[in-house]
């Protein structure tokens, strides 16, 4: 809930970089928080966002369901964007 309190105050914070230059997205992929991750991907997280290793979101997922959900939503994302 913090979370979405915190882009709702500042939407750019989606696109904030952590040392290693990893994402929020980054972040919540790694830790598992799904519905983080749908979140922050409905708020135009960029699911291809590299970071110093060069890994996107999608290299660090470790589950299915992240993987789901980043593709999921994220097309989801695209196609609303383009209407």
């Amino acid at each position: 809930e913090k979370v979405k309190q915190i882009i709702k105050a500042d939407p750019e914070v989606v696109h904030a970089r952590t040392q290693d230059w990893g994402t929020p997205l980054h972040v919540a992929v790694h830790s598992r928080h799904y519905a983080i991750v749908e979140f922050l991907l409905e708020n135009g997280a960029d699911r291809y966002a590299k970071n110093v290793h060069s890994h996107t979101p999608f290299d660090i997922a470790e589950t299915d369901k992240a993987i789901d959900i980043l593709i999921t939503v994220g097309e989801e994302r695209l196609q609303e964007q383009s209407y």
